[in-house]
């Protein structure tokens, strides 16, 4: 029965290995968008041959892509703060008077202005 046991070290080895994972890292960080640019760099970098299904699932197992990248992806409180300070500039424009900022719900729409449409009658 001993003869039927697993035993480690069956199988295929992985293309990528631990010791890979700080230059798939840093090659991921960079080219975040286009993976299949990332994996040309590290198959020279690497001197191994893989598919880039293979790149793929080692960086979903292995490499938690928002902490690598420098730009992750904002908090929802860092969203609104920046559509916040956008509306403040957008109003101090609109106080210069270099744009008409109209609000959808007509809260502080400026009167200033009458705009007719085509075809409509002079009165």
């Amino acid at each position: 029965m001993a003869g039927l046991e697993t035993r480690p070290g069956r199988g295929r080895k992985a293309i990528l290995q631990e010791q890979d994972l700080e230059s798939v890292r840093q090659v991921v960080a960079q080219h975040r968008q286009r993976l299949s640019v990332a994996k040309t760099e590290l198959e020279q970098a690497l001197g191994k041959s893989f598919s880039q299904e293979t790149l793929a699932r080692f960086v979903k197992k292995t490499v938690d892509v928002a902490s690598v990248c420098e730009n992750a992806a904002p908090t929802h409180a860092e969203v609104y703060a920046l559509k916040v300070e956008g509306l403040k500039l957008l109003e101090a424009m609109s106080e210069c008077g270099w744009i008409d900022l109209l609000y959808g719900d007509e809260s502080r729409c400026r009167c200033s202005r009458v705009c007719r449409m085509r075809g409509s009658s002079k009165g």
